[in-house]
């Protein structure tokens, strides 16, 4: 995806796909090491970096929707 278009993100609430991953967070951009690279903030897997290139889909998420898929996944594990 265009750098240009997932920089609209930062800041916000997103689902992201990589792949067959899914993120859900606060789209975030690195500085220093993880330069050039994102994560979603409060996703299980927050120390996961990917490039712009790799996201397939990115779409704003409302936090209510962040919540049910937070309990969804607990209720998944129990």
């Amino acid at each position: 995806m265009i750098k240009r278009k997932v920089e609209e993100y930062l800041g916000k609430n997103v689902l992201v796909k990589v792949g067959k991953d899914e993120y859900i967070g606060v789209l975030e951009k690195g500085t220093g090491y993880e330069t050039g690279y994102y994560h979603c903030k409060g996703d299980k897997r927050e120390h996961h970096w990917f490039r712009s290139s790799h996201i397939n889909f990115i779409t704003y998420i409302s936090f209510k929707d962040m919540l049910s898929e937070s309990l969804n996944d607990m209720l998944s594990e129990a």
